[in-house]
């Protein structure tokens, strides 16, 4: 299958699709400033406000801008990181969170010795 679809009743089709309004009028400096906002705007939402949480962290950027984001509003936050001892991504994660002073715990990766759980959360303006 190709990425984002799915095959249902014997056929393939995007699991989505997605309607995009394009302004090639936007400057790059605007443009950046937009996505700002609308990453704080959707992190800050999801932020517990008086309880201690967690923030997966691969040492990519996504997850780094996302606990960077979600450390600028609640710093009351551990940074969840996983892999293995020779990953790259584990040793960006770590040293990103130590340059940030921010609380991290690595959990190791070994098949056998995590039980899966299944947890559902929600954002405070879900429908759902």
């Amino acid at each position: 299958l190709k990425p984002g679809h799915i095959f249902s009743n014997g056929n393939i089709h995007p699991y989505t699709t997605f309607s995009f309004k394009t302004n090639k009028n936007i400057s790059t400096k605007h443009a950046i400033s937009e996505i700002q906002q609308l990453v704080n705007e959707a992190v800050r939402k999801r932020i517990p406000t008086n309880m201690k949480y967690g923030v997966f962290l691969s040492g990519g950027i996504d997850s780094t801008s996302i606990l960077a984001t979600a450390w600028k509003y609640n710093k009351n936050l551990i940074a969840i990181i996983g892999g293995n001892d020779n990953s790259e991504d584990r040793k960006v994660a770590t040293e990103y969170c130590k340059e940030n002073l921010i609380p991290y715990e690595i959990v190791e990766e070994k098949a056998d010795a995590v039980e899966p759980k299944k947890t559902y959360t929600k954002s405070k303006d879900s429908s759902e």
